[in-house]
C-alpha cells in the first residue's frame, strides 16, 4: 500500500546538497524519464502491433475478395487510436507511467486504456463514415499488448539494472518515530521496484534507542537535519511526528523551502480514516477533504451489476464442477453437502454463508468457534483438497448473486471473532462499511486464514479508501495467483 502525502511539498531550486550525490539530479527526474520512455514506447507498439493487425487481416482469407481490409484502411484508425491512447491512459491512472506497481495493477489499467482508445477511435471513424473490421482491431489489440508487455518489461530490467547501480534510486530519510513509520520503512525495503531506499532515520534526541523497532539506522538529531541531509544526499524526507506534531512539520517545510528536497508528511489521520482523501482549497486556504465513499452512488451500482452478472454466469458455467465435488463430498463423508455459517456484512447486519462442507459435521462440538489450522485433524479428506483449492469458497456466488456479499470486499466474519476483535482492535467495524467479499485486498497478498487480524483489517481499510472498480479487477487476478501459489490456504 502505498503511504499519501498530508501536504506534498516540492520546491525544484539549486542547492550544494543536491549535488553531493553524483546521480542526485538524474534520480529526481529519472520516474519523469521512465514515463517519457514508456509513453513513447507504448505509442510505437500500438502503431506497430495494429499494422501488424491489419496485414494479418488482410491477408487471412476469412472474408470474399473485395470486403479485406486493407493496410492503408489501417492508417486511417491507427493514428486516432495512437493519439487517443495518450490522452486515455493517464485518465484511467498516471500509475500506468509511474513505477511502483506491480504487473496485475498495470495489466488492467493498459486494457482499460486500450478499451476506451479502440471505442473512442471507432465513435469517431463511424462519424467520418470509415468502415472498420472488427477482426483487424482485435489482431491489432492482442499483438500490441503482447508488444507493449514486452517492452513494459525490457524497461523494467533495464531500470532494476540501473538502480542496482544507484542510478534512479530515491534516498530517503525519516523524521521522527511516529509508530506507521516503521511500516513504511518495511514497505520500502519489501518492494525495492518502488525505487526508494531508506538511508536511515533521523529523531528528537542523541539516542539511537529511540528507534529501536525501525528496521534503519540512526543518522542523527534532528537539529543536525541539514548537515544530515547534506552529508547523506538525502533526496526526500518523510515526516513520521509524533502525535502531529504540527509545529514539527511546519518547521521542516520552512526549513527546506528553498531546497531540492521533497518533504513528505506521514499522518496517522489519514491512516485512520476509511474513506477517499483528496486535496482542495478556499481561497488561499489548502484543505484535506475525506470525501464520500466512491461505494456509494453510481460507484455501487455499477459494482453491484458486475455481482449480479458475474456470480449468475459463474453458478451455470460451474454447475458441472458442483455436480462433481458435491458427489466427492458426500462418498467420501457424512453429512450433508454445504455448511451453512452464520456471518457479519456490511452494518454488521449478519447473513449465512454457503460453503462445501470441508470438515466432519462435529468439527466445533467441543472447541466451540475457533480458527481453521494448517493440517487441521477435522478436516475431511476431499476437505484437504477443496481448502487447499480454496474451492469450497465458491457456493458463496450464491451469496453474491442475492446480495449478501460480493465479489470483492472484506472477508467475513463469524459474530464469535467480531465480538472479540471490535473489543482488542481499534477501528475494526470500519471494514463493515463495504460489502463483505469471496475476496479481498488482503486475501489477494496471502493475508488470509490465520494471519494477523491487524494486517487484515489495515488492508481491508484501504480498500474501501481506494475502491474502484479497475482495483476490484486487479485482485481478481491477483487472487487467482494466490490461489494457484499462495501457502495460506488450508
Amino acid at each position: 500500500m502505498s503511504v499519501q502525502p498530508l501536504i506534498p511539498q516540492e520546491a525544484i531550486l539549486k542547492t550544494p546538497a543536491a549535488a553531493a550525490h553524483p546521480f542526485a539530479f538524474i534520480n529526481r527526474r529519472f520516474r519523469d524519464i521512465q514515463a517519457g520512455i514508456l509513453a513513447v514506447s507504448d505509442a510505437l507498439m500500438i502503431f506497430t502491433g495494429f499494422m501488424l493487425g491489419f496485414w494479418l487481416r488482410s491477408h487471412s482469407g476469412i472474408a470474399p475478395p473485395g470486403t479485406m481490409p486493407s493496410v492503408r484502411q489501417g492508417l486511417l484508425l491507427v493514428p486516432w487510436l495512437v493519439v487517443i491512447w495518450v490522452l486515455a491512459a493517464p485518465a484511467f491512472d498516471i500509475s500506468l507511467y509511474r513505477s511502483g506497481y506491480g504487473w496485475t495493477h498495470l495489466l488492467v489499467k493498459i486494457v482499460q486504456a486500450a478499451l476506451l482508445a479502440t471505442l473512442v477511435s471507432l465513435v469517431f471513424n463511424q462519424f467520418y463514415g470509415v468502415h472498420q473490421s472488427h477482426l483487424a482491431i482485435i489482431f491489432g489489440w492482442m499483438i500490441s499488448l503482447i508488444l507493449i508487455g514486452i517492452t513494459r518489461y525490457g524497461v523494467h530490467l533495464a531500470s532494476a539494472g540501473l538502480r542496482s547501480r544507484g542510478i534512479g534510486v530515491v534516498r530517503v530519510a525519516i523524521l521522527g518515530t511516529e509508530p506507521s513509520a516503521a511500516d513504511v520503512i518495511d514497505t520500502i525495503k519489501s518492494n525495492p521496484e518502488i525505487g526508494y531506499r531508506v538511508v536511515g532515520v533521523i529523531t528528537d534526541s542523541l539516542a539511537a534507542r529511540d528507534i529501536s523497532g525501525f528496521n534503519a539506522p540512526f543518522l542523527g538529531s534532528a537539529d543536525q537535519i541539514r548537515q544530515i541531509v547534506a552529508a547523506h544526499s538525502i533526496d526526500e524526507l518523510i515526516v513520521a511526528p509524533v502525535n502531529a506534531d504540527r509545529e514539527r512539520v511546519l518547521n521542516v517545510l520552512a526549513e527546506f523551502e528553498t531546497d531540492a528536497i521533497t518533504v513528505r508528511v506521514l499522518s496517522s489521520i489519514i491512516d485512520a480514516v476509511a474513506r477517499p482523501v483528496e486535496v482542495g482549497a478556499i481561497g488561499n486556504h489548502r484543505l484535506i477533504a475525506f470525501r464520500e465513499h466512491a461505494l456509494s452512488g453510481w460507484g455501487g451500482l455499477a459494482k453491484r451489476a458486475i455481482d449480479f452478472i458475474v456470480s449468475l454466469l459463474a453458478l451455470v458455467i460451474l454447475a458441472p464442477l458442483f455436480a462433481m465435488i458435491a458427489a466427492a463430498i458426500k462418498l467420501s463423508s457424512h453429512g450433508p453437502v454445504f455448511y451453512r455459517q452464520i456471518r457479519i456484512g456490511r452494518d454488521d447486519r449478519p447473513f449465512a454463508m454457503f460453503k462445501f462442507r470441508s470438515m466432519r459435521v462435529d468439527a466445533e462440538r467441543d472447541s466451540g468457534a475457533v480458527w481453521a489450522t494448517q493440517d487441521d485433524p477435522r478436516r475431511t479428506r476431499v476437505g484437504r483438497i477443496l481448502r487447499r483449492l480454496s474451492v469450497d469458497e465458491l457456493p458463496q456466488f450464491w451469496n453474491v448473486l442475492i446480495g449478501d456479499m460480493s465479489l470483492v470486499g472484506p472477508r467475513p466474519e463469524r459474530p464469535e471473532f467480531v465480538n472479540e476483535f471490535r473489543k482488542r482492535i481499534p477501528r475494526y467495524l470500519r471494514r463493515h462499511k463495504a460489502k463483505a467479499g469471496i475476496t479481498g485486498w488482503a486475501q489477494a497478498h496471502g493475508w488470509r486464514g490465520n494471519t494477523p487480524i491487524e494486517k487484515r483489517i489495515e488492508c481491508d481499510l484501504w480498500y474501501i479508501a481506494n475502491w474502484s472498480l479497475s482495483l476490484d479487477f486487479e485482485i481478481m487476478l491477483k487472487t487467482v495467483k494466490e490461489v494457484l501459489f499462495g501457502r495460506n490456504a488450508y
